[in-house]
């Protein structure tokens, strides 16, 4: 009898062990990444938190983070969503037909200084796209008198535990001018946590 309880105490033991273990493998929104003054942004709202994505906005004084981290990303994916994701926000801002063309206007156009900036990738900062938003944090914006916000929305790739994050950094037009540095001083320092 003795012979057979203590194989199975020990199997429940690692059983448990490997459970805990697995538990704690897997991050969640923030917790993924390591930068600096990425403590100081607090969770607002939560709009997905499953086993495949997080997605959620953060908070820190006068800047928004909205945060999309997609979980179990093959390595082949990461660079076909950034490139479809800048594609979408240049599509927004393309020359395109009007609606109703009549004598005034024929196609809808958007002002080119409000249209998206997009940076390569370089040594010591990621990809990214600087852009303006209206009072509801959405793109598209033609006009400049509805561009309340400025954005930065950048990409982060964790291969080691196939993870792939958005981020796009929101402030007000005149907080952004006045906090550019840091922001992306936050997204030079960007990194994936251990």
């Amino acid at each position: 009898m003795r012979k057979i309880i203590l194989p199975l105490f020990i199997l429940g033991i690692l059983f448990i062990g490997i459970v805990l273990w697995t538990k704690g493998i897997k991050c969640r929104g923030i917790d993924c990444l390591n930068g600096e003054n990425l403590t100081e942004f607090t969770l607002t709202e939560t709009y997905q938190d499953d086993k495949n994505a997080f997605r959620g906005q953060y908070r820190r004084e006068d800047t928004i983070l909205r945060l999309e981290t997609y979980y179990n990303v093959p390595k082949g994916q990461v660079d076909e969503r950034i490139t479809s994701t800048i594609t979408r926000l240049n599509g927004l801002y393309e020359r395109a037909p009007a609606p109703y063309p009549g004598e005034i206007s024929d196609e809808v156009r958007c002002d080119s200084s409000l249209a998206p900036v997009v940076h390569e990738q370089t040594d010591d900062f990621p990809k990214y796209v600087e852009i303006y938003l209206n009072e509801r944090l959405s793109y598209g914006v033609c006009d400049k008198e509805q561009a309340y916000y400025r954005g930065i929305l950048t990409f982060l790739t964790c291969p080691k535990r196939q993870i792939f994050t958005q981020l796009e950094f929101i402030s007000s037009r005149n907080n952004y001018q006045e906090n550019e540095e840091e922001i992306k001083s936050v997204i030079r320092s960007l990194s994936c946590s251990p």
